[in-house]
């Protein structure tokens, strides 16, 4: 079984070397535009559609979009061929701790320096990027990317298609809502409604 990842950018370079530095197999990556190879040596392959012109059973995909750019194209991408039954296993870099207490949902990336403590819940498509801490209990929703250098304090819940920026922290029991942005070096105190962004020490609603 050989890796394909979704997407020719920055983020797919670094899950490449996760997934090479892992010893894993990757038979290369699709971009909307011809593009060189990754790490100089993982070959492009074309468009997303060429994904169809193979058999789901013999490949893994991994989501190398990050969540940043055009709203919703990683959430879009993933459940396109989530939804045809093509396999995203979670992908882990062995650089990371992730507590065998945890669990996982399809597609999410933990990635280098990165924590994951006893007892949280990870959902699909979830990016734990580099040097995150997610503390014992935590719950996180589908389609959330905390970002590099955030910090969750034990117990925190963050629900669906959140964006939690660089170096921001959440302290413990606190309740984070669906489409929420966290800006980077916020610190949260108190629970963030549906569809706010938040920001400062301590964040509050920025206004609109």
């Amino acid at each position: 079984m050989g890796w394909i990842i979704l997407g020719g950018g920055g983020h797919a370079s670094v899950i490449a070397d996760i997934l090479l530095s892992d010893g894993q197999p990757v038979d290369g990556f699709t971009d909307v535009v011809p593009s060189p190879p990754l790490l100089g040596r993982i070959p492009y392959l074309g468009n997303d559609g060429v994904v169809l012109e193979r058999d789901r059973r013999d490949i893994f995909l991994v989501n190398g979009i990050g969540s940043t750019g055009v709203p919703g194209l990683r959430k879009s991408l993933f459940e396109e061929f989530f939804d045809k039954d093509y396999a995203f296993p979670p992908v882990v870099s062995n650089r990371a701790y992730l507590s065998p207490h945890t669990s996982i949902g399809p597609g999410t990336v933990v990635f280098p320096g990165a924590t994951v403590q006893t007892g949280v819940l990870l959902g699909k498509n979830v990016i734990i990027n580099t040097g995150a801490i997610i503390d014992h209990g935590c719950q996180i929703g589908n389609h959330v990317h905390i970002a590099s250098g955030a910090t969750l304090s034990g117990n925190v819940a963050i629900e669906d298609r959140c964006h939690i920026g660089t170096g921001a922290s959440i302290i413990q029991d606190v309740k984070i809502g669906k489409d929420v942005i966290v800006a980077a070096g916020a610190v949260v105190v108190t629970p963030v409604a549906d569809g706010w962004t938040v920001l400062g020490v301590p964040a509050r609603r920025k206004q609109l």
